[in-house]
């Protein structure tokens, strides 16, 4: 008896305790400051599964509390995401995902590269990527020419196409 008790009140706390039990908001039950950082997705929010109707119900009120210039940011990206096709999308969480299996010491590379690239000015961007695209055109690829981790490819697309020594630094 005294484990059927148990059991039946861990079950109770368990309905009762976080929000996954809880049914996920619909439109009208969001706060006001939810619905402003959700504005873009207000024609499709009630479509959306319970699950991510849920998560976004929660990232919109911490984004509501973000100071402003940070809250437009959260925003613009929000826009931003809702233009990308679905095979972008997925694209983009696929890739998400496979940086966060990365061991920690290779996403903190992975960053320090990307804000390397971020630095780059247009000019050696667009150096780069038709060096990129130069590189893909060749039999084998990216991978044929220029072998290795993604930071090695970066070095090698870094490369003037002539193979002489002096690089534009990324």
């Amino acid at each position: 008896m005294r484990v059927f008790k148990r059991a039946l009140l861990a079950v109770a706390l368990a309905a009762f305790a976080g929000s996954s039990w809880a049914v996920a908001p619909v439109w009208e039950q969001l706060t006001p400051a939810q619905q402003s950082v959700l504005a873009p997705l207000q024609a499709q929010f009630d479509g959306l599964p319970e699950p991510r109707r849920d998560q976004l119900a929660v990232n919109a009120l911490r984004i509501s509390q973000l100071p402003p210039a940070r809250r437009e940011l959260a925003q613009q990206r929000l826009q931003q995401w809702q233009q990308l096709s679905e095979a972008q999308r997925q694209q983009a969480l696929a890739q998400r995902e496979q940086f966060r299996r990365l061991p920690p010491a290779d996403r903190i590379k992975a960053r320090q590269r990307f804000e390397q690239l971020r630095g780059l000015t247009p000019a050696e961007r667009r150096r780069l990527r038709e060096r990129f695209d130069q590189l893909k055109q060749q039999p084998g690829g990216l991978d044929a020419a220029c072998p290795g981790t993604a930071a090695q490819k970066l070095e090698c697309l870094s490369r003037p196409a002539d193979g002489s020594a002096a690089a534009a630094t990324p």
